[in-house]
């Protein structure tokens, strides 16, 4: 495993710093590399939007941002609104990671963690069921190729 820093970020009010063009490039590439876009359907505008609003947990080498988890904070649950690897670092561990990473900060505040997921995007859901969330709900036919999301939760 790579020598990596942890870094908690948002852009909630600073844009176009060195680390908000790293993290916006990791997150279109994670976006570019999903075959199946009914999985993660991410515009350019969807995801400048998301990196204004959403708060980053992002594992990172010397050179370069490695693995990245975008989240929403509520008052007592967190919401998961993307997860992903750089191409050369899939299937390494570094979801997983940065998925321990969430859970921890969420143990310590009290919270839960949801997540929505295409029912057939069955790498997510093996890697969060590995971390322990549990299926708890469905949205019938959520998605645009009319696939359902499931939803999980994770509990403190």
């Amino acid at each position: 495993m790579l020598n990596l820093k942890i870094l908690k970020l948002n852009f909630l009010s600073e844009f176009k710093s060195l680390e908000y063009e790293k993290t916006r490039a990791l997150f279109s590439q994670v976006a570019a590399q999903v075959q199946n876009k009914a999985f993660f359907n991410w515009t350019n505008d969807l995801i400048e939007s998301e990196l204004k609003q959403s708060h980053f947990l992002v594992l990172a080498s010397e050179e370069d941002f490695v693995s990245f988890v975008a989240y929403r904070e509520g008052l007592d649950f967190d919401e998961i609104i993307a997860i992903g690897s750089h191409n050369e670092h899939r299937q390494k561990g570094y979801a997983y990671e940065i998925l321990k990473l969430l859970k921890e900060q969420a143990r310590e505040a009290s919270k839960k963690i949801i997540l929505e997921v295409h029912e057939q995007n069955l790498a997510a859901i093996k890697l969060y069921e590995q971390a322990q969330f549990k299926c708890i709900g469905r949205r019938s036919k959520y998605y645009k190729d009319l696939a359902d999301a499931l939803i999980y939760q994770w509990d403190s």
